[in-house]
């Protein structure tokens, strides 16, 4: 059995959506559903409505499990009004949905037409959720107009899964969240603990086989590809491109092509940046097909808000060996 978290508009419609997904279409058994709604969509909704179109949903598709029991979650804070003070309170509210069933496997709802809240649901489950799904709903026109709550054939709406990374593991998730800022705190502290933790392994550069090596993967480079390689990691600082990119590095990327890499045939740069780019893009294809997670650590990749662009290659030089 598993559990759904959705949010309820006016328009008590997604609820019954929401549950389609995982019982209709995945035949999975939901015994609870927790309905996120506003204080007055709680005094105007008609829950046993909402109740029939289940039963009604359950008979059509002959769905044999029992029906799910409802839990509201009442917001009163506003979304327009105090968006800061709603977001913490959805957190939290589903920080405890998550602790308190942290076993249990959750279908997570979001739709289009509650953008702000899918943000935070999306934000919640990163954040806090140990096993879930989340998924996008997409309804045509025609069929929200029509005030049905399911569809009769399976082709009408769109259920799209939305992957994401669970960082639960990273963070304190027995504390709730007191205010904005701790949020923020909470995900830079995140990414600096993340960034520490993947540092880039060194390297091994073989200049006779045109090879890198990092760990036991593999990544072979044209002579040129190369060169060019080489002569970022000589610069170890930024470089401008284009008309930035100065005449003298044309003739560093030569000499290393000619005198390090021993390749007789001439090299033609021509003064031309859009070998060296060419370059460049190259060698991040290569890098990205070697099976390296964090391959981004290791390519010449864009800096700033530049015009022309400027590049840089991060890695240090005490972390990079050379055979000659």
């Amino acid at each position: 059995m598993s559990k759904l978290i959705t949010f309820c508009g006016i328009n008590p419609q997604l609820v019954v959506e929401s549950l389609y997904y995982p019982v209709v279409l995945n035949n999975e058994h939901i015994d609870e559903i927790f309905i996120f709604l506003t204080d007055y969509t709680h005094n105007i909704m008609d829950k046993r409505e909402i109740k029939k179109q289940i039963k009604n949903m359950y008979k059509f598709y002959n769905i044999k499990f029992s029906i799910p029991n409802f839990k509201f979650i009442i917001k009163k804070t506003s979304l327009i009004d105090d968006f800061e003070r709603f977001f913490i309170e959805v957190l939290n509210d589903l920080r405890m949905i998550f602790n308190k069933y942290e076993d249990e496997f959750f279908y997570v709802s979001i739709a289009a037409g509650h953008k702000s809240v899918s943000i935070v649901f999306y934000k919640g489950v990163v954040l806090y959720a140990n096993n879930a799904k989340i998924f996008h709903i997409i309804s045509p026109d025609d069929f929200i107009r029509s005030k049905e709550f399911f569809p009769r054939s399976k082709d009408i709406l769109k259920f799209i899964e939305i992957p994401f990374i669970s960082l639960r593991d990273f963070i304190d998730y027995s504390q709730p969240l007191t205010n904005y800022i701790d949020i923020k705190k909470k995900t830079e502290d995140i990414n600096k603990y993340l960034k520490k933790i993947i540092r880039p392994k060194k390297i091994t550069i073989d200049l006779k086989s045109h090879f890198i090596k990092i760990g036991d993967n593999i990544i072979k480079l044209k002579p040129f590809n190369l060169a060019v390689y080489l002569f970022f990691l000589e610069k170890q600082k930024v470089i401008g491109g284009k008309s930035d990119f100065k005449d003298e590095y044309y003739e560093e990327i030569e000499r290393i092509y000619r005198d390090r890499l021993k390749i007789t045939r001439p090299l033609k740069l021509d003064r031309d940046f859009s070998k060296i780019l060419k370059a460049i893009s190259e060698i991040k294809k290569s890098f990205s097909h070697s099976g390296i997670l964090s391959y981004h650590y290791y390519i010449i990749k864009s800096v700033g808000n530049h015009n022309p662009k400027h590049y840089i290659l991060n890695i240090k030089k005490k972390n990079v060996r050379i055979i000659e």
